[in-house]
């Protein structure tokens, strides 16, 4: 086999109903020079069947077989398995334009970038609708440059992912680039880290990642139903805004960490099954806040934000209860907002 050119890195778990056409479109990739590393991540499905009928038509697929252990510990296993010079990840429900992986790896040969983004749209599994996601406005602008920082864009900083995009292999084994292990939304703390150490990142403005909608439960019940959805939220974001600090950064990415942070978490107090779990997690939140983040959303136009802060603040904890309790109109308003404001 020629020089591997990028390294997919696929995670499977129980996915039977959607992994064929996932692994149809990573094989017939315009770039050939691909290993497929899926990682079997004890499925209880015909998942490993199906991989192994593929393996026998790609001779491009390896199986790793592990222990389920969860979507971060399998991205790792990938990552350690890995000989790409580049590497990609793809979520076993979703599957990609089949020139994906030759655009951003063209892209980051011509600029040199450590992380290479593409857009990527909402695949509607219903009624098979695609809804184009990132801000194509900017990711136009970002599209033009020989590549960039950050710093020089921070907004590029919400665009939460570990999938759509690419990354310099040798960037990740020298930062120690891990996804973390055993938490929900685990892709978080990795989209700021990686985003924000790369000395350069550069942009492909075309949708070339299909995100699946509405596989299963919906994510909004799950979380209503499981409170480690709430918890892990609350601690992936004191990660994220210890890396900040760590790598005295924070004062840069200080708006748009913030912006991000209570899009999401206005959704997650507002969905608490009951008020031990409401207490609990507007405590933590009032742990994480200072004069300086009251001050910074008392600007912002945004009235939601604003008077879930300010009830922070107050520490106003039972009449913010009841009222939530009272007017479920306040719930499907906190819906609108999440589905409008907060990234994947």
């Amino acid at each position: 086999m020629d020089k591997i050119r990028v390294s997919i890195v696929i995670p499977v778990y129980n996915v039977e109903k959607y992994l064929e056409q996932c692994l149809k479109s990573v094989i017939n990739q315009t770039l050939k020079e691909l290993e497929i590393i899926c990682v079997n991540d004890g499925s209880t499905d015909n998942s490993l069947s199906i991989l192994e009928k593929y393996m026998k038509i790609d001779p491009r697929i390896k199986i790793i077989s592990k222990k389920n252990d969860g979507l971060g510990a399998a991205r790792n296993t990938g990552i350690d398995a890995a000989h790409g010079e580049y590497i990609g990840f793809v979520d076993s429900d979703d599957f990609v334009d089949k020139t994906m992986f030759e655009k951003l790896y063209n892209k980051g040969k011509s600029t040199g970038a450590d992380v290479i983004l593409s857009n990527l749209d909402l695949y509607f599994d219903n009624t098979g609708e695609r809804k184009i996601y990132r801000d194509v406005e900017l990711y136009h602008e970002l599209e033009k440059k020989n590549g960039f920082k950050a710093e020089q864009h921070t907004k590029i900083v919400r665009s939460i992912a570990a999938w759509d995009r690419i990354y310099k292999l040798d960037f990740l084994k020298r930062n120690n680039l891990r996804n973390p292990e055993h938490v929900i939304y685990e892709d978080a703390l990795f989209s700021y880290q990686t985003t924000i150490l790369a000395e350069k990142l550069a942009v492909v403005n075309e949708p070339l990642y299909m995100y699946r909608k509405n596989t299963g439960v919906a994510i909004t019940d799950k979380e209503i139903k499981n409170d480690k959805y709430k918890f892990d939220y609350l601690d992936n974001n004191r990660k994220i805004k210890q890396f900040l600090i760590d790598n005295n950064v924070y004062n840069v990415y200080f708006a748009d960490f913030w912006l991000y942070h209570f899009t999401g978490a206005i959704w997650h107090q507002g969905n608490a099954r009951n008020y031990s779990t409401f207490k609990k997690f507007f405590y933590g939140m009032r742990e994480m806040l200072d004069d300086d983040v009251y001050a910074f959303i008392n600007c912002q136009s945004n009235e939601v934000i604003v008077h879930y802060v300010n009830k922070l603040k107050n520490n106003n904890l039972m009449p913010f209860y009841i009222n939530f309790g009272l007017k479920n109109k306040i719930k499907r308003s906190l819906h609108k907002i999440y589905e409008r404001l907060f990234t994947l």
